[in-house]
């Protein structure tokens, strides 16, 4: 999500950028440009799209710099396949190294239709149950947070200030009577 949302502030589009890279997209040729899918090889299960938006940004000086029109449905339909096949690729490299037997797409960026569609497609040739929130309820996950916070506040329960964060904790998942790291 943050990756469409920086992509969009770059091109000015506005806040938060997904939705508008969506809508874009669906009018341009998501292989006008060839932008490098980040990490895409690496064994780890770590994201970093600066490279591609460091393609994006040279792309988009390239073609101002040349004269022609500016294709922004091309250069959105081609960022966002980049950052979806990434997105795929890992999540369903991680969904076979742990054996699971079904994904949950969540966040804002569920709802992109393109990232819908690739992993609906992917989990179906992989054997692998998807499942996506309601539209709806594609909100970003810090709204999410904060929602959760708001009902904890409205049952009375709170924490003091002396709680810490844990920004790496390990998950847990249950599957077939095991743990199994996620």
């Amino acid at each position: 999500g943050e990756a469409f949302d920086r992509f969009a502030k770059f091109l000015d589009l506005g806040f938060p950028g997904g939705p508008v890279i969506d809508r874009l997209a669906t009018q341009g040729d998501r292989k006008a440009f060839n932008f490098p899918r980040p990490l895409s090889k690496a064994k780890t299960f770590y994201f970093s799209f600066s490279g591609l938006k460091t393609a994006v940004i040279n792309a988009f000086k390239g073609q101002l710099a040349s004269g022609e029109a500016l294709p922004l449905e091309d250069i959105a339909a081609s960022f966002q396949e980049a950052v979806v096949d990434v997105l795929v690729a890992k999540t369903m490299r991680a969904a076979r190294q742990r054996e699971v037997s079904a994904v949950s797409v969540t966040g804002g960026v569920s709802a992109n239709r393109r990232l819908r569609e690739m992993f609906t497609d992917t989990c179906n040739r992989g054997g692998i149950k998807v499942y996506f929130p309601d539209l709806s309820l594609c909100t970003d996950n810090a709204a999410m947070i904060a929602a959760a916070g708001h009902a904890r506040l409205m049952r009375g329960q709170s924490d003091d200030l002396s709680l810490d964060v844990i920004p790496n904790v390990p998950l847990e998942v249950q599957h077939a009577g095991k743990n199994r790291k996620g």
